[in-house]
């Protein structure tokens, strides 16, 4: 059960599509009908500015490292196995990757290249990863 509790987190944190929703709450645009056609930061750095190209890039590096840092908040609920936390910080960040690939709430348009998850990801695991 923490497994698939680790794993629909995960995705839906990944899924959450940060640049679209920017582009048509403060802008009333389709970040995806712009530019590249890409709903990522660097897309929105193009179309909308830097301001809110940083904010989208930090929404996307703050889903990376949530999506990595949930088992912390399930510990209540281990099961007691050797590196059971690594195992379900790798579940989760994989299908947080996962998710921001496929968006789930914005089922039609193209994504980017998931480097605003991996690096936090990665970081997240130890400085020596991020590198």
């Amino acid at each position: 059960m923490l497994f698939a509790i680790v794993i629909c987190a995960g995705y839906l944190i990944g899924s959450f599509p940060s640049a679209v929703w920017v582009g048509k709450i403060f802008h009333s645009i389709d970040i995806r009908e712009h530019g590249s056609h890409n709903a990522g930061a660097t897309n929105t750095f193009r179309v909308l500015g830097k301001r809110w190209g940083w904010f989208v890039l930090v929404l996307d590096v703050g889903k990376g490292f949530l999506a990595a840092s949930i088992p912390f908040f399930l510990s209540s609920f281990y099961l007691g196995f050797k590196d059971e936390v690594l195992i379900l910080q790798l579940m989760a960040s994989f299908f947080a990757i996962l998710g921001h690939g496929g968006f789930l709430w914005a089922i039609s348009g193209h994504v980017g290249p998931n480097l605003g998850n991996v690096g936090p990801i990665l970081g997240s695991f130890g400085p020596c990863c991020a590198i």
